[in-house]
């Protein structure tokens, strides 16, 4: 497109129709205006609403004449009887990354100021922009994206995107040659869509036309705005006029079918409140009643930090972001994230972020250490009461090299002991104490291993109601989990039984971002991903055989989905 073509569906105003219109209403203010003339002045008032409104504002005889001229033009609003189609011929969503963004809705991300709203937002623009996988999720389809930033200059919007392309290898010259990035900010490209009126909020229409005319020039994927108060002039706690904020930008996603993303910030929290939620997004509800997808960003807590033995003063480099409201998708996990400094090319360290995982308390936990745990409670020595002197946490502590004078330990410590004993590891019987008092003791649990059984996948496991780790699967059924179907120990360790079974008869259903496929088993060792090309293991370990060819799982959803929209 040359630089005088004009996107598809913006229609060019040539400045002498508002001249025409103008020149019309000066020889004749108190009319009366022929059919054409009306005709230029709803031209007018469509294409150029701000002059049209303040000629309108000249003449009375202009504001009865269009009343009347859009009477006769009305049509009686109904509801037409829906129109069929088979189900399989209407579209599917288009998530571009994970389920926080999707072409043609609006997402909000809300968070309190220095949470990591804004460098998050700028590393997942960037992961869209170059297709890669920077924050643990792969792109859907690798787009267009632009990042307007009302609340910093340029300079350090440059800064910020420097140090995620410098961390994550991202060649950034390349990108911006190839027009996959687009960076404003507001001492260059001050942007206001609405400001404060008499009768309600002004829609700054221009501006409007603007946004979707660049977005549609420019092919863009993504279009977003940081942070939302900077571009409007009106109450925010004003429901009708917060409303007509939401509509503005979810017209413009609608239009343009493109994802729009606002970052939002949240009230002051109230006392005793530690973490915000949808509820809390500051100012009026209107505005998150519109957005069809939301998130909340929020700052670790003093008690997670703790239990992630994390130091107070490191403790606002964590985040974690929750699915705040997905009226188009399916509730997702909170997930993690940590702020690091990058030593960028200036000389100068600048904050960008990281996936990150809060600990688990079975992360250092194995199938000897429950084997360990069972021959010492077989002494019948220890009791199940945290208080006792001859507590059973005190070997498990010692064999984890856990320290039960700190409240994190000990607490962990405790959280392993109640699974063990919900899924039987351990459980209590009633015994002598050396005094001959009656006491409860630790000793292991009804928990068999079934070595000898038939080899059938039925017979080869004990089972239970499910629930915590995997300790009624037996060893047999273990390695054939990992050699037949591919499985790591990690995702052995919360499978139940049938769930095993299932898997070794059918293969691993696995679901991402509303894509569901099957992992068959482990691919050969030099098979390479459809989708990336890479034989290297990713975040969710090596390619794997699949039901549509060789994937890794994180690429497998972006795969099947670019193979449906292809036939």
């Amino acid at each position: 497109m040359s630089d005088h073509e004009l996107p598809p569906g913006v229609v060019e105003v040539q400045p002498e129709l508002a001249l025409s219109c103008e020149a019309k209403l000066n020889v004749r203010p108190d009319g009366p205006f022929s059919p054409e003339e009306l005709e230029l002045f709803a031209r007018l008032r469509r294409e150029r609403p701000a002059v049209f409104e303040r000629l309108r504002r000249r003449s009375d005889a202009l504001d009865d004449a269009i009343a009347a001229y859009d009477r006769e033009r009305r049509i009686p609003w109904t509801v037409p009887r829906m129109v069929y189609r088979d189900g399989a011929d209407i579209p599917r969503r288009e998530f571009l990354y994970g389920h926080a963004y999707a072409r043609g809705f609006v997402t909000a991300n809300i968070g309190d100021g220095g949470v990591g709203k804004s460098i998050h937002l700028i590393a997942e623009l960037l992961a869209m922009a170059s297709g890669k996988n920077l924050l643990g999720i792969v792109p859907r389809e690798r787009v267009r994206v632009s990042y307007w930033n009302g609340d910093d200059p340029y300079v350090e919007l440059e800064r910020r995107v420097h140090a995620v392309c410098e961390h994550y290898g991202i060649d950034l010259a390349t990108l911006i040659d190839e027009g996959w990035l687009y960076l404003a900010a507001r001492d260059a490209h001050p942007l206001c869509v609405a400001s404060a009126a008499r009768f309600g909020p002004d829609i700054n229409q221009d501006a409007a036309n603007d946004i979707e005319a660049f977005i549609r020039a420019h092919n863009i994927g993504v279009a977003a705005f940081d942070p939302l108060k900077s571009l409007h002039r009106v109450p925010e706690n004003s429901n009708t006029d917060m409303d007509v904020i939401g509509d503005v930008f979810n017209v413009i996603a609608e239009r343009t079918h493109a994802a729009i993303a606002l970052a939002h910030h949240i009230r002051k929290p109230a006392f005793g409140q530690n973490e915000a939620t949808i509820a809390d997004a500051r100012g009026a509800t209107a505005l998150i009643n519109k957005v069809r997808l939301s998130r909340v960003f929020n700052v670790m807590t003093q008690q997670l930090a703790i239990a992630a033995h994390i130091q107070e003063e490191d403790r606002r480099r964590y985040f974690r972001v929750d699915s705040g409201k997905a009226n188009i998708a399916p509730p997702g996990q909170a997930t993690w994230f940590k702020i690091i400094p990058v030593a960028c090319q200036n000389g100068e360290d600048t904050p960008t972020v990281v996936a990150w995982k809060y600990p688990n308390a079975f992360d250092q936990v194995t199938p000897d250490h429950v084997n360990r745990i069972r021959t010492i409670a077989a002494t019948g020595k220890y009791r199940k009461d945290s208080r006792a002197e001859d507590w059973i946490g005190k070997p498990v502590a010692e064999m984890l090299h856990l320290d039960l004078d700190d409240e994190a330990d000990r607490k962990q410590v405790s959280k392993i002991l109640k699974t063990w004993f919900a899924n039987r590891v351990l459980t209590t019987k009633e015994g002598q104490d050396d005094n001959r008092v009656k006491r409860d003791f630790v000793v292991p649990g009804n928990w068999a291993d079934a070595e000898q059984a038939a080899p059938t996948p039925e017979r080869d496991v004990l089972h239970s109601d499910g629930g915590g780790i995997a300790f009624m699967l037996t060893r047999k059924v273990k390695v054939q989990l990992r050699e037949q179907r591919g499985l790591t120990d990690k995702q052995i360790f919360n499978l139940t039984p049938q769930q095993a079974i299932d898997i070794l008869n059918n293969g691993r259903t696995v679901t991402k971002w509303g894509v569901t496929f099957t992992v068959l088993g482990p691919a050969d060792p030099d098979a390479t991903c459809l989708y990336c090309k890479s034989a290297e293991p990713d975040t969710t370990g090596g390619v794997v055989n699949t039901n549509h060819g060789t994937l890794h799982e994180e690429c497998a959803a972006a795969w099947i989905s670019n193979q449906d929209k292809a036939r």
